[in-house]
């Protein structure tokens, strides 16, 4: 600048103004530089659809997902790093479609057995936006609302003005103030505030095609130094209207309204609870929708593991799990009405039991699956008998096998739980201590079958021997005259 300033002070010609302008307007732009230098990918955006590919080494996951202007999604495409373009369907309806890109890096994995116990990964990138489609193709973007003339008029108006500093009273410079400022009235910011601007309520009024608020940190060494920045708006043909929040300093947009969210799409009222959907959250976080408000789960992939989505939802038929990957299946549910304490998971003694139909609270299961009232089984119940989950085997002898069935009283009774259905059965608390189990309050079913087995085959051996008797018994008597 001080060049210019000496080419202007050593002959002040209109021509000379000018030559150093442009002089000033070339600097000026040459010196621009791009907003995301870190970007992982490159989306690029034309007629034709959407391609993205890969900006950096190391990229090893890319994925597009695209919904429609009702927010249906209506394309997902992912790739091992490889470009990909998405294009607008036949037939697409004519609007505005938001697309999320995300990229990732690093190992796939097949499953998490394959990977070491530490494994270091890098977090995903990802950048989304909107592209407005009409006959059927994406309506390129523009730029800029202001156009290439504007903007060099822009620019040159800008270093006029910092050329006029050299010349001119301060009157026609920046105005800087080194005292506090204090405006009683509202103030209007922005090139198309007018005299006389209507403010109604609003202290702090901008008013122009682009706005912007930048927070820019000038802080040094080992404080806080992140600049940050409020953006309306795209400011491209065919862009989005929003409210977003952008970290400057790492670029990228971190939270974002759109425009037309319905009211009380995000709610945190006075208790901390937070509401989506609903103005008067009752809970740590509030869901409220007219048809099934659901919670989604979805690894997307980018940090290696296979993609997976869970969804977890609730509406009049039932609450459910809906693994979304394999067809939507519906693994567990939980009609309305269901009785409390219908399932219970419980930590005893270090080891996870489950409790099922308990009738308290308070109970606690006594095994690892503990059933009160009566199970149906529609097919087989095999219990594990190989000898790979045993220890000390040994025969069950006759003698004391026909001892126990000797002092099992059998009895018919009715369970407490179903009184209106007879059972047969025993006493826990009276059978011999060969079937006995240590808590004296249940049976296997199994020890009482190892018992009756050993009687049989032991009655059967008697029957075998009597009956070659009675055999050898016949044979004597047809020789006698």
């Amino acid at each position: 600048m001080n060049e210019i300033a000496h080419l202007f002070f050593r002959r002040p010609s209109l021509k000379n103004l000018f030559i150093a302008i442009f002089i000033a307007l070339f600097i000026h732009t040459g010196m621009a530089t791009t907003a995301f230098s870190e970007q992982a990918a490159s989306v690029e955006v034309d007629m034709g659809g959407i391609l993205i590919t890969p900006a950096v080494p190391g990229v090893t996951f890319m994925m597009i997902r695209v919904a429609d202007p009702q927010g249906e999604v209506i394309g997902e495409q992912s790739s091992d790093g490889t470009p990909i373009r998405w294009f607008p369907p036949e037939g697409a309806q004519e609007g505005r479609y938001t697309y999320e890109v995300r990229v990732g890096f690093g190992e796939r994995n097949r499953t998490r057995a394959d990977a070491p116990q530490q494994i270091q990964r890098t977090r995903p990138w990802r950048q989304s936006g909107t592209v407005f489609v009409t006959g059927g193709a994406i309506l390129p973007p523009s730029g800029t609302e202001t156009s290439l003339l504007e903007g060099i008029f822009s620019v040159a108006f800008t270093t006029f003005a910092k050329l006029m500093d050299f010349i001119t009273p301060s009157a026609y410079a920046d105005v800087l103030h080194y005292d506090d400022v204090i405006i009683t009235g509202s103030l209007g910011v922005g090139f198309d505030c007018v005299n006389g601007e209507s403010f109604g309520y609003d202290t702090l009024k901008l008013k122009e095609n682009n706005l912007r608020l930048y927070f820019e940190d000038t802080s040094v060494g080992s404080f806080p130094t992140n600049d940050w920045r409020i953006v309306i708006n795209d400011t491209t043909s065919g862009g989005s209207s929003y409210f977003a929040v952008q970290d400057v300093t790492a670029g990228r947009v971190t939270f974002k309204i759109e425009a037309g969210s319905p009211a009380s799409s995000l709610y945190v009222d006075s208790n901390g609870d937070v509401g989506l959907g609903t103005a008067v959250p009752v809970t740590e976080l509030h869901i409220a929708d007219g048809d099934t408000p659901t919670v989604r789960l979805e690894q997307d992939g980018t940090i290696g593991w296979p993609a997976q989505t869970w969804d977890m939802a609730g509406n009049e038929a039932n609450f459910f799990i809906r693994d979304v990957t394999n067809g939507s299946l519906l693994s567990f549910r939980i009609k309305p009405g269901t009785p409390s304490n219908t399932l219970n998971l419980e930590k005893v003694e270090g080891k996870g039991r489950v409790g099922i139909g308990f009738t308290s609270y308070s109970k606690t299961p006594e095994a690892t699956l503990h059933v009160e009232g009566n199970a149906l089984i529609e097919g087989n119940l095999e219990l594990r008998c190989s000898r790979d989950y045993k220890d000390n085997i040994q025969t069950l002898q006759a003698k004391e096998a026909m001892n126990t069935l000797k002092d099992l009283r059998p009895v018919r009774f009715h369970y407490k739980v179903d009184p209106d259905e007879e059972s047969l059965g025993f006493i826990a608390e009276e059978v011999p201590d060969l079937v006995a189990t240590n808590s004296r309050k249940s049976l296997s079913t199994m020890d009482v079958v190892a018992v009756l087995a050993r009687v049989a085959q032991e009655q059967q051996e008697v029957i075998e021997q009597l009956s070659n008797k009675v055999t050898a018994l016949e044979k004597e008597l047809k020789t006698v005259p």
